[in-house]
């Protein structure tokens, strides 16, 4: 059975975030162009939301980002 998240409010911690993009799989949607401009695009709002990131993980279809929100 499925167990409710956590919710930290006004604590620092560590967050995983990812999404996956759907579609034929004979086309992937991250190439490499595209993976290079989403992860700039992180940096870019990580500095704006003033987070930490920790990793990233960029794959043919989905991505992974972990975060540390202070």
């Amino acid at each position: 059975m499925r167990v409710a998240r956590r919710k930290l409010r006004g604590q620092a911690g560590y967050c995983h975030l990812y999404n996956r993009a759907t579609g034929y799989t004979a086309i992937m949607p991250f190439d490499d162009a595209m993976k290079e401009f989403a992860f700039n695009l992180v940096l870019d709002l990580s500095h704006y939301f003033m987070l930490d990131i920790f990793s990233t993980c960029w794959l043919g279809n989905h991505f992974h980002v972990v975060v540390y929100a202070p």
